[in-house]
């Protein structure tokens, strides 16, 4: 391909600073794409970002694009896409060239979103071998542009410059056939002057952006992999002397209360003459645009040669500004006025500022003059429809939902963020962690090459000088996981060299403790091993902690805050941190649904946008290696653990490309796959524990690529024999049963080995009639072309049809579902604690005794004076607020008052309980929230209260009991209940006429996995394969005994019971006493014991039952109304809530346990008629499901989830908590194996009785 031959090289310096130098009409590298010594050619130096306006009035009042000086280039461009450089249109950049059977495209986005190629999802590796600084020949896909403009009649004689905010990953750029210059930096602007290349009328603007590039190696950070120009592309003209950048400090005095405004800027002569006589003058208007400097500096005389920068060094006092903090945000209008030689406005220029120092001192990071703790959050630019492609309306939306959770900090991980994105910070106010766009996560040794310093420094002066005016940053960030070379150090270096203004340089590697760090880690410590680091002294290390990744909220998660927050109070020296992270990844895609012939009808969805293609039999499944499979939902009928077994599919391999599985159940159960270019596979594993895998291989074909193959295994209990187009190619020895595997089948994937983690492809073939038999196919069965053996298959797929069942958010080959909010920006219940745990107002009990109400109330904030909230209190019983009031506080900020909360004394009523709530809100509206909302609670237990009174039968006869056969029948005034004694369990209760029940109680000790069960614990193997290895998930029971006895007017039955899995060596001890009592009432006393070995802890102890699905409508006494766990419970209050059972659901992106309520004085289900009411002797844990917890264990997409024929119960004596992602779940919240007693109330209810006095009633005392 044609390119100019003009050559930017760009090299940096190690001894003193970073210099940019033009080598001089140079022949150009035939791939500069595969250089990491260009990074960029022709373009204009970093600066700030800026707009020229004609007149101060006009600067004051526009935004930024809506200056008549700026175009803006978003919107249709016409589009091609090419697999590979060499399949893109050669001249496509030329005048003349006919674009009119080529696609539109829109601008910005990432053309993976608007169905160009493929969105592939990466951590710690590339999409392909690393081997830098080479890229793939074989699949590098190229996106060209082209659009055409005409420049303003206003324009002429102007300097235009065309302006990309970022481009991912490599670009050409052409205007009007020429080449315009070239760049690499995905996250980073990049601007060229195109002044010469234009005419009057129409132009032509070309663009070549090329996927992977030596860049990538620097943009290996864990999010979607995605391409194109995906931020705002704009035109702006600038006088021939402008102002070319501009550098803002804010230096306040000791008492941080005076300041000194100093302006840096740079006038740049792009005329062909020398100028002087040009002046600059500096003005500072407040948010009312009332001008603050008096007197107007303004420069000296200025001289510029041609094609030379001058720069010019302004300072002013001001005093006593409004300071600018994460609290009070206040903003000034800075605007630069270049005037002429006659005095008359050439160019104007405009910033928002903020008067803040940023100092580290005493092991803190100090705003303002006061110590900060960050309550912050890594943030990705990412919206499910358009990628990386942010919209300001969304951003705002983050901020602003950020802000009313009381967080105040944000790592633009893990790269600089849309200007926008910052103005808002600065608007609404948030610390902003900028972070430098390097992450070389595969290939950390390359920050030890120096032959990559360039690159690596390159980023951060692009960063730094674009947002180094922004009040809001107030950290800058080395980077992620780019290794701990000498290139980080020179980045932080030449960073410091133009900004002295901000100290401290952090850098999220994960090596602790360099020491080229201004600002330590650690990075996903346990709250034990960070309390060491807060202990650290000065002397040993004066530099402050602070953890930009923690608690990563993975799923269902985010335990541990409080505990890591108690120590954060505790330690100057700690700082707070960032959790991993904001937005949850998933993007949204189409749940495009196959069916299965087979007896079972299996769900089986074509993944990532996989096609049905003419096949061996009808259609087939095309597969093109770009991570797209066929997803089997993990059916019982696929848990295949016997001794036979039959793989078969008719195939039709392309291209090799390292990776080619066929049918495969995970890496250590089944599967038949191509192994390497050259040899096909068929394996089964024999159980744990001795399993070994057994394989039967052969060579491919001479004829193996793009022709149809039938391939079959079979393992018939004594050997695997593997079939190729017939005849047997591999037969190897083998017997034993095959292990089960949590992994589902996949067809073109194995779902063990292909995750984010995946440093290739997935199968790139067609792929058509794929079975799967519990038996073993002789070889005459196998080439039947009848089929008569279809009845017997578990699972048949002809890709014959598809279904397309809506969207769904998906997480590509393997993402972890992170996130704070979900990728529609509502909020995920960890948020509410993330809001609660580290707020800005503590409240704690002194003496709530003989109705005094005295607590200690600490400010947390760091300037903001409590009066400036509205502070109220109430007192509530149960359900019902009996007293309130208003508290006027003087608290400064950091301060601690003991206050009186003037509430009257209390007469108790029997089982009726009392709190008091202290809230704190906002008085007046702010740019974030509206007044009246809630900024800090605490709700404190008051020590008053009356036993509660033993339910009343006066009137009602005596239960009566009876057998039928295997049924015990206990029989009383509106009720009717039954216990199968072969099942050992309830099998009915039927009240007022209506049965409530579908199946009775049982040992229950599984729960739907979180992801924090599930993925390994950072040093060990994930908790639940010791519960799937104890067989948690399939307890069988097995009734030993049933007892009936009669006793006071009572019926009790006795059950002792066994569970244990099938084949397993460890079980349970399971004894039921149920008493059933006049009113209706029945009281379990539960007793487990685990018998052999076991986990290390246990998911939870109690019993499940189902009711009849119309029982829809859940109450409860406890915290909500979001769900809770024991180490996430706080961040919600104790009171009486209600909703459906449908409203519970969380949709977890990957279906896992949900809808807990802890702390459960009682909780009812009803129709509205009957309902059925639970309590415990303790406290509870309660859940409802429309699903069963099986299809919940089963499922890992939201899609594959069916709501049963009824309502899951959960009633839970003991549930662990959920921990956070790298530490799992503490101690203090596991479920320990061992004895457990407890008791549960089922009382059914009916019209006019009231759960909540039912539920002050004690049935549990002698």
């Amino acid at each position: 391909m044609t390119r100019a031959t003009q050559t930017l090289s760009v090299a940096y310096f190690v001894i003193l600073s970073l210099v940019v130098t033009t080598a001089a009409q140079q022949a150009q590298p035939a791939r500069e794409w595969e250089d990491p010594a260009v990074m960029r050619r022709n373009q204009e130096e970093p600066h700030t970002t800026l707009m020229p306006f004609s007149s101060v009035a006009d600067a004051l009042k526009f935004p930024r694009k809506s200056s008549p000086f700026c175009q803006m280039l978003n919107g249709a461009w016409k589009f091609h896409w090419a697999a590979v450089p060499e399949e893109a249109p050669a001249e496509f950049y030329k005048e003349g060239f006919d674009d009119r059977q080529w696609s539109e495209i829109r601008v910005p986005s990432n053309w993976q979103m608007e169905g160009f190629g493929h969105p592939l999802f990466r951590n710690v590796h590339q999409p392909f071998p690393a081997t830098p600084p080479m890229v793939p020949h074989d699949y590098n896909p190229v996106g060209s542009y082209r659009r055409t403009f005409t420049i303003p009649a206003g324009w002429a004689g102007q300097q235009v410059f065309l302006h990309f905010e970022a481009v991912h990953s490599a670009s050409y750029v052409w205007v009007n056939g020429q080449e315009a210059g070239y760049n690499e930096g995905g996250m980073e602007p990049a601007e060229y002057n195109i002044t010469r290349y234009l005419r009057p009328g129409e132009n032509t603007v070309a663009v070549q952006v090329l996927r992977y590039s030596d860049g990538t190696y620097l943009e290996c950070q864990d999010f979607w992999r995605l391409s194109g120009i995906f931020r705002d592309v704009y035109l702006m003209a600038t006088p021939a002397v402008h102002i070319r950048d501009f550098y803002v400090t804010t230096d306040l005095d000791t008492p941080y209360q005076n300041a000194v405004l100093r302006v840096a800027a740079e006038i740049q002569n792009l005329g062909q003459k020398q100028i002087a006589g040009y002046r600059l003058r500096v003005m500072l208007f407040d948010a009312a645009r009332n001008p603050v400097l008096d007197p107007v500096p303004i420069s000296p005389g200025i001289a510029v040669s041609p094609g030379q920068n001058q720069s010019v060094n302004i300072q002013h006092p001001v005093s006593n500004p409004l300071k600018w903090s994460a609290e009070y945000p206040n903003l000034y209008t800075l605007v630069l006025e270049l005037l002429g030689p006659d005095g008359k406005t050439t160019e104007v220029v405009s910033t928002r500022v903020g008067f803040r120092e940023v100092e580290v001192r005493n092991q803190a990071v100090y705003i303002n003059g006061v110590a900060v703790k960050f309550n912050g959050v890594n943030s990705h630019m990412q919206h499910p429809r358009t990628g990386h492609a942010m919209d300001l309306e969304t951003m705002r939306r983050d901020l602003t939902i950020m802000k009313q959770f009381n967080i105040n900090c944000v790592r633009t991980s893990h790269y600089p963020p849309n200007p926008e994105y910052l103005e808002l910070a600065d608007e609404l106010g948030m610390y902003i962690v900028d972070e430098t766009g390097d992450e070389a996560h595969a290939t950390e040794y390359l920050s030890e090459r120096r032959e990559w310093r360039a690159a690596y420094v390159d980023r951060a002066v692009r960063m730094v000088k674009r947002d180094r005016n922004h009040p809001s940053v107030v950290i800058w960030s080395a980077g992620n996981e780019s290794g701990s070379g000498q290139n980080i150090a020179e980045l932080i270096k030449e960073g410091k060299r133009i900004d002295p203004s901000r100290p401290a340089w952090c850098y999220g590697g994960n090596d602790d403790l360099l020491p080229f760090e201004d600002i330590v880690g650690p990075r996903y410590p346990t709250p034990e091993e960070l309390e060491k680091v807060g202990q650290v002294p000065a002397v040993q290390d004066p530099r402050p902690s602070f953890m930009d990744e923690y608690v990563a909220v993975t799923g269902n998660g985010l335990g541990n805050l409080d505990e890591f927050w108690e120590v954060i109070r505790r330690y100057p020296r700690l700082t707070g941190g960032a959790i991993w992270d904001w937005i949850s990844p998933g993007i949204t895609a189409r749940w495009i649904t196959t069916p299965d012939r087979s007896a079972n009808g299996i769900e089986a969805a074509l993944m990532a946008g996989a096609q049905l293609v003419e096949g061996r039999f009808g259609n087939a499944v095309a597969l093109s290696g770009h991570d797209e499979w066929v997803e089997v939902y993990r059916h019982p009928a696929l848990d295949i653990t016997g001794d036979q077994l039959t793989l078969e599919a008719w195939v039709y391999p392309r291209r090799w490309n390292g990776t080619s599985p066929f049918i495969t159940k995970g890496n250590h159960q089944f599967g038949l796959l191509q192994t390497d270019r050259n040899t096909i596979e068929l394996y089964v594993q024999s159980p744990a524990p001795g399993g070994a895998r057994a394989s039967a291989k052969a060579a491919v074909p001479a004829d193996w690529q793009y022709q149809w193959h039938h391939l079959a295994g079979v393992y018939d209990g004594t050997a695997l024999r593997l079939y190729v187009d017939g005849k047997e190619a591999a037969s190897t020895a083998h017997q034993g049963k095959i292990a089960v595997s949590a992994f589902p089948v996949n067809i073109g994937r194995n779902a063990e080995l292909h995750g984010m983690e995946h440093p290739g492809e997935l199968c790139n073939a067609v792929i058509d009639r794929v079975r799967i038999y519990g038996s073993a196919l002789t070889a005459a069965e196998l080439t039947d072309p009848a089929e008569p053996r279809l009845a017997e298959a578990l699972l048949a797929l002809d890709f014959d049809s598809t279904e397309d069942r809506g969207e769904f958010f998906s997480l590509g080959i393997g993402a972890r579902p992170y996130g704070l909010i979900f990728p529609d920006r509502s909020a995920e219940p960890e948020l509410w604690q993330l809001k609660k745990t580290p707020q800005p107002v503590a409240i704690q009990a002194v003496d709530l005794a003989g109705g005094r109400g005295r607590v200690r109330i600490t400010n947390h904030h760091e300037h903001k004076n409590l009066r400036e909230l509205d502070a109220r209190w109430e007192v509530a019983a149960d359900d019902q607020v009996i007293q309130q009031g208003t508290l006027e506080l003087d608290v400064p900020a950091g301060e601690s008052r003991e206050v009186e909360v003037p509430f009257k004394a209390i007469t108790p009523a029997p089982g009726v309980q009392y709190r008091l709530l202290v809230i704190f809100r906002l008085r007046a509206d702010t740019g974030w929230a509206p007044a009246g909302h809630e900024i800090a609670w605490e709700q404190l237990d008051l020590p008053v209260g009356v036993p509660a009174s033993r339910p009343q039968f006066k009137g009602l006869p005596s239960p009566q009991v009876y057998e039928e056969g295997g049924t015990i029948i206990v029989r009383g005034a509106n009720f009717e209940h039954r216990v199968d004694k072969a099942a050992g369990t309830l099998s009915s209760i039927r009240y007022q006429g209506k049965e409530l029940l579908r199946q009775g109680p049982s040992l229950n000790l599984w729960r739907a996995p979180t992801w924090n069960d599930s993925e390994r614990d950072w040093g060990g193997k994930p908790i639940v394969d010791q519960w799937r290895a104890t067989g948690l998930d399939r307890l069988k029971t097995r009734v030993k005994s049933v007892e009936l006895r009669q006793s006071r007017g009572n019926v009790e039955i006795l059950i002792s019971t066994e569970a244990r899995a099938p084949e397993a060596v460890s079980g349970f001890e399971s004894d039921f006493r149920y008493t059933f009592r006049k009113g209706g009432d029945i009281v379990i006393e539960h007793r487990v014991k685990p018998v052999g070995p076991m986990p290390q802890w246990l998911p939870k102890v109690g019993i499940q039952l189902t009711l009849q699905e119309g029982l829809n409508r859940l109450s409860w006494y406890g915290r909500g109304p979001v769900e809770t766990y024991p180490d996430r419970k706080t961040g919600m209050k104790v009171g009486v809530y209600s909703g459906l059972v449908e409203d519970q659901y969380i949709s977890y992106l990957v279906p896992e346990d949900y809808g807990n309520k802890t702390d459960v004085r009682w909780a009812a289900l009803s129709d509205g008629e009957v309902g059925l009411l639970v309590s415990g002797d303790t406290l509870l844990n309660v859940s409802a499901h429309h699903f069963s917890t099986d299809n919940l264990s089963r499922a890992l997409y939201t899609p594959q989830l069916r709501k049963q024929d009824g309502i899951t119960l959960n009633i839970d004596h003991r549930m662990a908590g959920v921990g956070d992602t790298p530490r799992k779940v503490l101690p203090k919240y596991q479920v320990a194996p061992g004895e457990y007693r407890y008791r549960v109330r089922l009382r059914p209810f009916g019209t006019g009785e009231r759960p909540i006095e039912l539920g002050r009633q004690d049935v549990f005392t002698n």
